[in-house]
């Protein structure tokens, strides 16, 4: 699916997400399933065109990104709030090996939980430095289908 061929639809974030990642080249994606970040597997599954994982936990999902992105492959996985936490000791290695690796975390409306009471920007403020040392990450937090 080309850019231009998403761009009539209707569409909504992960699948954009997921075809500008296939667009891009995505040679290997890995997940467990985890709400709102769930159709990023199912987009990248239905596209039949990346080899793709989907794990146990969210340890594994990493760890198996983290060894594709060791053979050259561009890589990519997807979580949400506590899966995204269960990743970053495997992500600080990735930093700190040089060995690249794309993490969509798909915010929930609060808390990493759910919504109890009220939305807060906790899951972008935990993107911006999950890792250990003094890497630098790159964060990008879309507002609009545009971005």
């Amino acid at each position: 699916m080309s850019p231009s061929s998403i761009s009539n639809e209707l569409t909504y974030g992960n699948r954009a997400i997921a075809h500008g990642a296939i667009d891009a080249e995505l040679e290997f994606y890995s997940a467990y399933p985890m709400t709102p970040a769930s159709t990023l597997l199912t987009e990248i599954i239905q596209a039949k065109s990346v080899p793709y994982l989907q794990a146990e936990d969210e340890i594994a999902v990493m760890n198996a990104a983290l060894g594709a992105s060791f053979t050259g492959a561009r890589s990519m996985v997807g979580t949400s709030g506590g899966g995204f936490a269960l990743m970053t000791e495997a992500l600080s290695f990735a930093a700190q090996a040089e060995f690249p690796i794309v993490a969509v975390l798909s915010q929930r409306a609060g808390p990493s939980t759910g919504t109890p009471t009220y939305h807060e920007q906790g899951d972008m403020l935990y993107a911006v430095r999950p890792t250990f040392g003094d890497t630098d990450n790159v964060v990008m937090i879309p507002s609009s289908m545009e971005e």
